[in-house]
């Protein structure tokens, strides 16, 4: 998957629509730092707050990225 951008203020919801197998849970997988087995994320950045939670994996771990992503 390549070229995903989009970003969401305070208060917007975004919904991910798409068919099976277009990416939908591997983007939302991303936003928390995370990717399928055999996958990984390589390039870009995921900002959740300020924070990029592709090169902080701690943060994402331990939940600091989750408690502001549902």
């Amino acid at each position: 998957m390549r070229g995903v951008t989009f970003a969401v203020a305070r208060g917007e919801v975004l919904a991910l629509i798409g068919e099976s197998g277009s990416g939908k849970t591997t983007i939302a997988l991303s936003l928390l730092g995370y990717a399928r087995r055999g996958c990984r994320i390589v390039d870009g950045e995921v900002r959740i707050g300020g924070a990029d939670v592709c090169r902080d994996v701690a943060a994402a771990l331990c939940g600091a990225a989750r408690g502001r992503v549902a």
